[in-house]
Protein backbone atom coordinates (compact mmCIF):
# COMPACT_ATOMS: atom_id res chain seq x y z
CA UNK A 1 0.00 0.00 0.00
CA UNK A 2 2.92 2.43 1.08
CA UNK A 3 5.11 1.67 -2.51
CA UNK A 4 1.65 2.36 -4.11
CA UNK A 5 0.90 5.47 -2.27
CA UNK A 6 4.51 6.60 -2.94
CA UNK A 7 4.44 5.71 -6.48
CA UNK A 8 1.25 7.70 -7.26
CA UNK A 9 2.86 10.55 -5.57
CA UNK A 10 6.06 9.95 -7.57
CA UNK A 11 4.12 9.98 -10.83
CA UNK A 12 2.17 13.27 -9.66
CA UNK A 13 5.39 15.42 -9.05
CA UNK A 14 5.97 16.14 -12.21
CA UNK A 15 3.07 17.47 -13.53
CA UNK A 16 2.42 19.43 -10.46
CA UNK A 17 6.05 21.03 -11.05
CA UNK A 18 4.38 21.78 -14.57
CA UNK A 19 0.95 23.28 -13.20
CA UNK A 20 3.04 25.14 -11.09
CA UNK A 21 5.19 26.21 -14.18
CA UNK A 22 2.55 28.09 -15.61
CA UNK A 23 1.73 31.83 -15.28
CA UNK A 24 -0.93 33.16 -13.92
CA UNK A 25 -2.54 36.88 -15.73
CA UNK A 26 -5.73 38.05 -13.96
CA UNK A 27 -7.53 40.12 -16.35
CA UNK A 28 -10.46 42.54 -15.24
CA UNK A 29 -12.97 43.30 -17.75
CA UNK A 30 -16.52 45.01 -18.66
CA UNK A 31 -18.50 42.11 -19.55
CA UNK A 32 -19.41 43.97 -23.14
CA UNK A 33 -18.67 42.98 -26.55
CA UNK A 34 -16.24 45.45 -27.20
CA UNK A 35 -13.88 43.87 -24.31
CA UNK A 36 -14.94 40.17 -25.13
CA UNK A 37 -11.76 39.78 -27.50
CA UNK A 38 -10.08 38.41 -24.16
CA UNK A 39 -13.05 35.73 -23.90
CA UNK A 40 -12.07 34.85 -27.65
CA UNK A 41 -8.43 34.43 -27.03
CA UNK A 42 -9.11 32.12 -23.60
CA UNK A 43 -11.69 30.50 -25.26
CA UNK A 44 -10.58 29.55 -28.51
CA UNK A 45 -6.61 28.33 -26.47
CA UNK A 46 -4.37 31.36 -27.49
CA UNK A 47 -3.46 31.76 -24.11
CA UNK A 48 -3.18 28.30 -23.42
CA UNK A 49 -1.05 28.18 -26.48
CA UNK A 50 1.54 30.53 -25.13
CA UNK A 51 2.02 28.33 -22.19
CA UNK A 52 -0.49 30.81 -19.78
CA UNK A 53 -3.07 30.45 -17.40
CA UNK A 54 -5.63 33.51 -17.79
CA UNK A 55 -8.07 34.13 -14.84
CA UNK A 56 -10.86 36.44 -16.33
CA UNK A 57 -12.94 38.39 -13.88
CA UNK A 58 -15.74 41.60 -14.55
CA UNK A 59 -16.49 44.29 -12.90
CA UNK A 60 -19.59 46.29 -13.48
CA UNK A 61 -17.83 50.03 -13.17
CA UNK A 62 -14.88 49.98 -15.76
CA UNK A 63 -13.42 52.77 -14.21
CA UNK A 64 -12.52 51.26 -10.84
CA UNK A 65 -10.72 49.08 -13.65
CA UNK A 66 -7.67 51.12 -13.58
CA UNK A 67 -7.34 51.52 -9.72
CA UNK A 68 -7.75 48.26 -9.46
CA UNK A 69 -4.57 47.14 -12.50
CA UNK A 70 -2.16 49.98 -10.77
CA UNK A 71 -3.29 48.26 -7.22
CA UNK A 72 -1.85 45.07 -8.63
CA UNK A 73 -5.34 43.14 -7.91
CA UNK A 74 -4.83 42.36 -11.61
CA UNK A 75 -2.37 42.52 -13.63
CA UNK A 76 -4.23 43.52 -16.92
CA UNK A 77 -7.09 45.60 -17.66
CA UNK A 78 -8.92 47.27 -20.32
CA UNK A 79 -9.92 50.80 -20.74
CA UNK A 80 -10.46 53.47 -22.85
CA UNK A 81 -7.57 55.66 -24.45
CA UNK A 82 -8.56 58.57 -22.39
CA UNK A 83 -9.08 56.94 -19.29
CA UNK A 84 -5.04 55.40 -19.52
CA UNK A 85 -3.80 58.97 -20.45
CA UNK A 86 -5.64 60.56 -18.11
CA UNK A 87 -4.52 58.30 -15.10
CA UNK A 88 -0.52 58.40 -16.61
CA UNK A 89 -0.79 62.25 -16.79
CA UNK A 90 -1.50 62.10 -13.12
CA UNK A 91 1.18 59.51 -12.05
CA UNK A 92 -0.68 56.73 -12.01
CA UNK A 93 2.15 53.88 -13.69
CA UNK A 94 -0.14 52.36 -16.55
CA UNK A 95 1.15 51.63 -19.89
CA UNK A 96 -0.88 50.05 -22.64
CA UNK A 97 0.65 46.90 -23.73
CA UNK A 98 -2.01 45.88 -26.84
CA UNK A 99 -4.44 47.41 -29.01
CA UNK A 100 -8.44 46.68 -28.15
CA UNK A 101 -11.44 48.19 -29.86
CA UNK A 102 -11.01 49.58 -32.81
CA UNK A 103 -13.50 52.66 -34.76
CA UNK A 104 -14.02 52.12 -38.26
CA UNK A 105 -16.59 55.01 -39.65
CA UNK A 106 -17.86 51.63 -42.28
CA UNK A 107 -18.76 49.73 -39.06
CA UNK A 108 -19.01 52.04 -36.05
CA UNK A 109 -20.47 50.13 -32.82
CA UNK A 110 -21.12 53.32 -30.39
CA UNK A 111 -23.69 55.76 -32.09
CA UNK A 112 -25.50 58.91 -30.32
CA UNK A 113 -29.03 58.02 -30.43
CA UNK A 114 -32.63 59.62 -29.74
CA UNK A 115 -36.08 58.56 -29.16
CA UNK A 116 -37.82 57.41 -32.49
CA UNK A 117 -40.21 60.80 -32.20
CA UNK A 118 -37.91 62.80 -31.24
CA UNK A 119 -38.03 66.24 -33.58
CA UNK A 120 -33.73 66.49 -32.97
CA UNK A 121 -31.77 66.46 -36.29
CA UNK A 122 -28.88 68.01 -35.42
CA UNK A 123 -26.04 68.53 -32.73
CA UNK A 124 -27.43 72.75 -31.86
CA UNK A 125 -31.12 71.03 -31.15
CA UNK A 126 -29.30 69.45 -28.36
CA UNK A 127 -29.18 72.89 -26.97
CA UNK A 128 -30.29 73.40 -23.58
CA UNK A 129 -31.15 69.15 -23.39
CA UNK A 130 -29.68 66.32 -21.33
CA UNK A 131 -26.80 63.58 -22.68
CA UNK A 132 -26.55 60.08 -21.72
CA UNK A 133 -22.81 59.39 -21.61
CA UNK A 134 -21.19 56.04 -19.17
CA UNK A 135 -18.67 58.50 -17.59
CA UNK A 136 -17.84 62.31 -17.52
CA UNK A 137 -13.43 60.64 -18.56
CA UNK A 138 -13.81 58.41 -21.20
CA UNK A 139 -14.52 58.11 -25.02
CA UNK A 140 -17.51 58.03 -25.58
CA UNK A 141 -17.93 61.47 -23.70
CA UNK A 142 -15.06 62.85 -25.42
CA UNK A 143 -16.54 61.66 -28.94
CA UNK A 144 -19.76 63.30 -27.63
CA UNK A 145 -18.56 66.51 -27.00
CA UNK A 146 -16.10 66.84 -29.91
CA UNK A 147 -19.11 66.27 -32.41
CA UNK A 148 -21.37 68.90 -30.65
CA UNK A 149 -18.57 71.45 -31.19
CA UNK A 150 -17.40 70.66 -34.12
CA UNK A 151 -21.46 70.83 -34.98
CA UNK A 152 -22.11 74.40 -33.33
CA UNK A 153 -23.79 73.43 -30.02
CA UNK A 154 -23.75 75.68 -27.37
CA UNK A 155 -21.72 73.70 -24.72
CA UNK A 156 -22.61 75.48 -21.79
CA UNK A 157 -26.28 74.80 -22.41
CA UNK A 158 -26.10 71.05 -22.24
CA UNK A 159 -26.07 68.70 -19.42
CA UNK A 160 -24.33 65.60 -19.47
CA UNK A 161 -25.34 62.45 -17.26
CA UNK A 162 -23.61 59.10 -16.32
CA UNK A 163 -25.27 56.40 -17.17
CA UNK A 164 -24.49 52.59 -17.42
CA UNK A 165 -25.08 51.26 -20.78
CA UNK A 166 -27.96 49.11 -20.04
CA UNK A 167 -30.30 51.28 -18.53
CA UNK A 168 -30.10 54.16 -20.94
CA UNK A 169 -32.83 52.71 -23.16
CA UNK A 170 -34.96 53.15 -20.35
CA UNK A 171 -33.99 56.54 -19.23
CA UNK A 172 -34.46 57.82 -23.22
CA UNK A 173 -37.59 56.26 -23.26
CA UNK A 174 -38.95 57.81 -20.04
CA UNK A 175 -37.81 61.09 -21.21
CA UNK A 176 -35.11 61.23 -18.37
CA UNK A 177 -32.47 62.12 -21.79
CA UNK A 178 -33.02 64.01 -24.80
CA UNK A 179 -30.19 61.85 -26.39
CA UNK A 180 -27.89 58.71 -25.39
CA UNK A 181 -24.41 57.97 -26.83
CA UNK A 182 -24.90 53.90 -27.08
CA UNK A 183 -22.72 50.90 -27.33
CA UNK A 184 -23.67 48.01 -29.11
CA UNK A 185 -25.43 45.57 -28.68
CA UNK A 186 -27.68 48.33 -27.45
CA UNK A 187 -27.55 50.20 -30.42
CA UNK A 188 -29.39 47.05 -32.23
CA UNK A 189 -31.81 46.58 -28.63
CA UNK A 190 -32.75 50.01 -28.89
CA UNK A 191 -33.80 50.46 -32.90
CA UNK A 192 -37.24 49.53 -32.16
CA UNK A 193 -37.77 52.63 -30.42
CA UNK A 194 -34.97 54.87 -31.05
CA UNK A 195 -32.64 56.07 -34.18
CA UNK A 196 -29.41 57.10 -34.84
CA UNK A 197 -28.33 60.84 -34.58
CA UNK A 198 -24.91 60.77 -35.46
CA UNK A 199 -22.15 58.72 -35.37
CA UNK A 200 -20.25 60.56 -33.39
CA UNK A 201 -16.77 59.01 -32.82
CA UNK A 202 -15.75 60.05 -36.46
CA UNK A 203 -15.69 63.79 -35.08
CA UNK A 204 -12.63 62.15 -33.89
CA UNK A 205 -11.15 60.89 -36.73
CA UNK A 206 -12.58 57.76 -39.46
CA UNK A 207 -10.35 55.12 -38.04
CA UNK A 208 -8.81 55.46 -34.44
CA UNK A 209 -8.38 53.39 -30.90
CA UNK A 210 -11.25 53.45 -28.55
CA UNK A 211 -9.46 51.19 -25.67
CA UNK A 212 -6.47 49.43 -24.97
CA UNK A 213 -5.37 46.51 -22.80
CA UNK A 214 -2.73 47.85 -20.01
CA UNK A 215 -0.61 47.01 -17.16
CA UNK A 216 1.08 48.13 -14.55
CA UNK A 217 4.64 49.29 -15.02
CA UNK A 218 5.59 47.40 -11.99
CA UNK A 219 4.29 44.37 -13.37
CA UNK A 220 5.71 44.88 -16.79
CA UNK A 221 9.82 45.18 -15.34
CA UNK A 222 8.69 42.38 -12.96
CA UNK A 223 7.17 39.80 -15.80
CA UNK A 224 8.33 41.33 -19.54
CA UNK A 225 8.78 37.66 -21.01
CA UNK A 226 5.17 36.71 -19.25
CA UNK A 227 3.83 40.22 -20.86
CA UNK A 228 5.46 39.25 -24.33
CA UNK A 229 3.98 36.28 -24.74
CA UNK A 230 0.41 37.46 -23.65
CA UNK A 231 0.94 40.32 -25.96
CA UNK A 232 1.52 38.21 -28.83
CA UNK A 233 -1.33 35.62 -27.79
CA UNK A 234 -3.68 38.24 -27.99
CA UNK A 235 -2.33 39.57 -31.41
CA UNK A 236 -2.76 36.27 -32.96
CA UNK A 237 -6.75 35.84 -31.32
CA UNK A 238 -7.47 39.23 -32.68
CA UNK A 239 -5.95 38.15 -36.63
CA UNK A 240 -8.51 34.80 -36.05
CA UNK A 241 -11.21 36.70 -34.19
CA UNK A 242 -12.00 39.37 -37.09
CA UNK A 243 -11.85 36.83 -39.42
CA UNK A 244 -14.51 34.38 -37.41
CA UNK A 245 -17.77 36.16 -36.57
CA UNK A 246 -19.82 33.48 -36.31
CA UNK A 247 -17.37 31.41 -33.77
CA UNK A 248 -16.96 34.60 -31.87
CA UNK A 249 -20.49 35.41 -31.94
CA UNK A 250 -21.00 31.52 -30.30
CA UNK A 251 -18.22 32.47 -27.99
CA UNK A 252 -19.87 36.06 -27.28
CA UNK A 253 -23.49 34.21 -26.14
CA UNK A 254 -21.73 31.84 -23.72
CA UNK A 255 -19.92 34.93 -21.73
CA UNK A 256 -21.99 37.96 -21.88
CA UNK A 257 -25.90 38.19 -22.07
CA UNK A 258 -26.45 38.89 -25.19
CA UNK A 259 -28.78 36.92 -26.76
CA UNK A 260 -28.05 34.49 -29.77
CA UNK A 261 -30.54 36.09 -31.80
CA UNK A 262 -29.07 39.21 -31.50
CA UNK A 263 -25.24 38.88 -32.25
CA UNK A 264 -25.68 38.24 -35.93
CA UNK A 265 -27.78 41.88 -36.14
CA UNK A 266 -25.14 43.68 -34.38
CA UNK A 267 -22.30 45.76 -35.86
CA UNK A 268 -19.09 43.46 -34.53
CA UNK A 269 -16.07 45.11 -33.22
CA UNK A 270 -13.16 44.81 -34.67
CA UNK A 271 -9.94 44.54 -33.23
CA UNK A 272 -6.14 45.82 -33.71
CA UNK A 273 -3.31 44.36 -31.38
CA UNK A 274 -0.35 46.44 -31.64
CA UNK A 275 -1.20 49.96 -30.72
CA UNK A 276 -0.16 51.88 -33.28
CA UNK A 277 0.74 55.99 -32.84
CA UNK A 278 -1.31 56.77 -35.80
CA UNK A 279 -4.72 55.17 -33.67
CA UNK A 280 -3.88 56.72 -30.18
CA UNK A 281 -2.61 59.95 -31.28
CA UNK A 282 -5.73 61.46 -32.55
CA UNK A 283 -7.68 60.88 -29.18
CA UNK A 284 -5.03 62.09 -27.32
CA UNK A 285 -5.29 65.42 -29.54
CA UNK A 286 -8.93 65.64 -29.41
CA UNK A 287 -8.93 64.94 -25.45
CA UNK A 288 -6.03 67.50 -24.72
CA UNK A 289 -8.21 70.12 -26.92
CA UNK A 290 -11.62 69.56 -25.00
CA UNK A 291 -9.49 69.96 -21.91
CA UNK A 292 -9.57 66.39 -20.46
CA UNK A 293 -6.09 66.02 -20.64
CA UNK A 294 -3.79 68.49 -18.23
CA UNK A 295 -0.85 68.42 -21.07
CA UNK A 296 -0.69 67.20 -24.59
CA UNK A 297 0.62 63.88 -24.55
CA UNK A 298 2.47 61.65 -27.36
CA UNK A 299 1.17 57.98 -27.99
CA UNK A 300 4.50 56.78 -27.05
CA UNK A 301 3.64 58.33 -23.41
CA UNK A 302 1.09 55.60 -23.37
CA UNK A 303 2.66 52.54 -24.75
CA UNK A 304 4.69 49.97 -23.51
CA UNK A 305 7.71 48.50 -25.46
CA UNK A 306 9.18 44.89 -24.84
CA UNK A 307 13.28 45.35 -23.55
CA UNK A 308 15.56 43.44 -26.01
Amino acid sequence: MRRRHALALLLAAPAAANAADVPTVRVVLVPAEGDADMYYAKDAGFFKDAGLDVQIDTIAAGQNIVVAVAGRSYEVGVSTTVAIALARARGVPIRAISGGNLHLTTAPTDMLMVAGGSTLRGARDLNGKTVGVTGLGNVPYLATQTWLKKNGAEMETIKFVEIPYPAMAAALQAGRIDAAMMAEPYVTLSKTFARPLANAYDAIAPRFMVSEWFASDAWLQEHPDVARRFIDALRKSHDWSNAHPKETGEILVRYTKIAPDVVPRMVRTAFVSTPEPQLIQPVLDAAFAAGMLPRPMTASELTWSAPP
